[in-house]
């Protein structure tokens, strides 16, 4: 009786094991909640590190939000989301970060169904799955909603990071599909940060026809100009070194692009519209 009781206990602890192990497959943690440090983030993994992603993944992940192409406002709340893609996928897991220049937390993410918020490495917010949000919202996609809330003052440039996990849902850490993505975003705050700029910061023509060159004429101290498309990635950069300057559009598709010009710890932005 005494041994028979052993076993049971025995084999009810072995079974406890396999079954956690198995569990751990997807989540990564043994409550079952996503894992922090794994968004994609300068000094961050990603969902790579613990599971073996399979070879030929078709999908894509894609942050999106209020905060892009028209910047931040001090204080605002913005609806956000990180939507994961991949066909054939049943299961799905992310993590996020929303960083300023200095690679630290800004802002305060406030997480929505099937996500959570929980303190991750350097003291970063990630934002990260729950045990009972990974189920796919529709048949190999899944949308994670949350909430965005700038500082109340002016700190800069916000980026987010987020790396997610397309599960095969075998319990196992092979044959899933990790992908990654980021989304900038400006502050509006320029008048109150850089009023000498913007007063003086202007182009020329606007729109402008694709291929030609247009006048940046600005009275600031050598500043940096870059051009950025409206996901918030840096296409071009130069050095200014003087009041005006020509900077040709040859290359640039057709569309609305944000012109930046910083000097110092402060910048200032402007639209400028490429056309045929």
């Amino acid at each position: 009786m005494i041994v028979s009781t052993f076993r049971l206990a025995l084999f009810v602890a072995i079974a406890s094991v396999l079954s956690l192990s198995a569990y751990q497959g997807f989540t990564e943690t043994q409550n079952g909640s996503g894992k922090t440090g794994s968004s994609g983030a300068p000094g961050d993994q990603t969902c790579a590190s613990c599971h073996n992603p399979a070879s030929g993944g078709n999908g894509s992940l894609v942050i999106g939000g209020g905060v892009a192409p028209n910047g931040y406002d001090a204080g605002q709340t913005y609806n956000m989301s990180v939507t994961i893609t991949h066909t054939g996928s049943s299961k799905f897991g992310f993590n996020l970060v929303a960083l300023d220049s200095n690679n630290a937390s800004i802002g305060t993410l406030t997480a929505g169904s099937g996500s959570q918020v929980l303190n991750g490495p350097s003291s970063r917010k990630n934002l990260t799955h729950t045990s009972s949000g990974t189920t796919a919202t529709t048949a190999g996609s899944k949308v994670f909603n949350f909430t965005w809330t700038a500082p109340t003052t002016y700190t800069g440039r916000v980026t987010f990071y987020a790396a997610g996990n397309a599960a095969n849902g075998d319990g196992g850490t092979g044959g899933d599909f990790v992908y990654t993505g980021t989304l900038t975003a400006e502050g509006n705050a320029v008048t109150a940060v850089m009023p000498d700029v913007e007063s003086s910061f202007s182009i020329y023509p606007n729109p402008i026809a694709n291929g030609n060159a247009f006048h940046l004429i600005s009275e600031a101290e050598p500043t940096m100009v870059e051009i950025v498309n409206l996901k918030g990635e840096v296409i071009r950069r130069y050095q200014k070194d003087q009041e005006g300057m020509m900077i040709s559009t040859a290359g640039l598709s057709t569309g609305i692009y944000l012109v930046r010009l910083t000097s110092g710890s402060r910048f200032a932005v402007q639209k400028l519209v490429v056309r045929d």
